[in-house]
């Protein structure tokens, strides 16, 4: 549901549509990490969180494994490919750290979800404009935030969730957006989507869904509501 560990997160805008000068949303979309939740940018944050061992040497073999971390390895387990075991279990042997602790570093990529953005959700659903989620992530991510608890984003007050591991595709693949188009029966032009990462943004502008990227370090309540505010859809604060 993240960005790549150790994969920076863009924060230039330059993708970023002009919703003014589009037709109003008949449905949001929202990302989940960094959009309706807080994650972790790195592992060395997860390991601090977890309270597990991480060293200078350690951070050089998962620099070392990076590419096949965030490539082919993340890409299986995001698109349910492998379970959170065998994730784990690859990690460890490309840096010879526990599975255990890999596993529990994962476990701790979720933080708090973002403030106020819940109340977004039911602004829209009052002003009659469906919602869902679209988001890379995995089976255990999706347990967290889908049970009680502290990381609970209350998904089923959306009309429509879209999890990378249940579609068996991830973005900024092509194919997930024209799924989500099938699925829904909106009309491209009429999907607002909001996400974090400008390769995503890209392909959804690609399948001529409107756009706002948001940028990191600013109140993404306040990106999200301004946005929606150009469509004449009020939110309260």
């Amino acid at each position: 549901m993240t960005t790549p560990p150790n994969q920076s997160t863009d924060h230039n805008n330059n993708t970023t549509e002009k919703p003014s000068d589009n037709p109003p949303p008949e449905l949001v979309i929202f990302d989940l990490g960094r959009v309706m939740i807080h994650i972790c940018d790195h592992w060395k944050d997860a390991a601090r969180k977890a309270k597990v061992t991480w060293t200078d040497e350690i951070a050089a073999r998962f620099d070392a494994a990076a590419d096949e971390i965030n490539g082919p390895l993340l890409t299986a387990f995001e698109t349910g490919k492998i379970n959170a075991s065998e994730f784990s279990k690859a990690v460890s042997k490309q840096t010879d750290v526990p599975a255990s602790d890999i596993m529990a570093m994962f476990k701790a990529w979720i933080c708090k979800p973002c403030k106020g953005v819940d109340r977004i959700v039911k602004g829209l659903k009052k002003a009659g404009i469906r919602t869902a989620c679209l988001s890379n992530t995995h089976h255990m991510h999706w347990e967290m935030m889908s049970q009680p608890g502290p990381h609970n984003l209350k998904l089923d007050q959306l009309d429509f969730r879209f999890a990378s591991h249940e579609v068996g595709l991830s973005k900024p693949d092509p194919e997930i957006y024209q799924h989500v188009r099938r699925k829904t029966g909106i009309k491209p032009d009429r999907i607002l989507f909001f996400d974090d990462l400008q390769a995503n943004c890209q392909a959804a502008q690609e399948a001529k869904w409107q756009t706002k990227k948001i940028i990191q370090g600013r109140p993404v309540y306040e990106q999200i509501r301004q946005t929606l505010k150009q469509y004449k859809l009020v939110i309260a604060p």
